[in-house]
């Protein structure tokens, strides 16, 4: 799945989750693939505090809210880019 796809099925499934509680969460192989990011600069940009903390499912599991992914991904897409570099 792309980002694009991504973004179009969590908003329809926005509204419906949130209507009943529930949020969803993605792995890091899912924020990986999403964001075309790899492991190494997601955690460097958690550090820098520009980009969604994960979420303790668990004593040993950590996830990602699907709603922090879905905005991080909109605010980034709605940057122009600046010789070649987002502002």
């Amino acid at each position: 799945m792309n980002a694009d796809s991504f973004i179009k099925n969590h908003d329809s499934l926005d509204k419906e989750s949130h209507a009943h509680g529930i949020e969803g969460f993605l792995s890091r192989a899912e924020v990986r693939a999403l964001t075309g990011l790899s492991t190494t600069t997601i955690w460097r940009e958690i550090r820098a505090g520009r980009f969604p903390e994960p979420v303790a499912l668990s004593p040993n599991r950590k996830a990602f809210r699907a709603n922090d992914i879905a905005q991080w991904v909109r605010g980034r897409s709605a940057k122009p880019l600046v010789n070649g570099a987002r502002r």
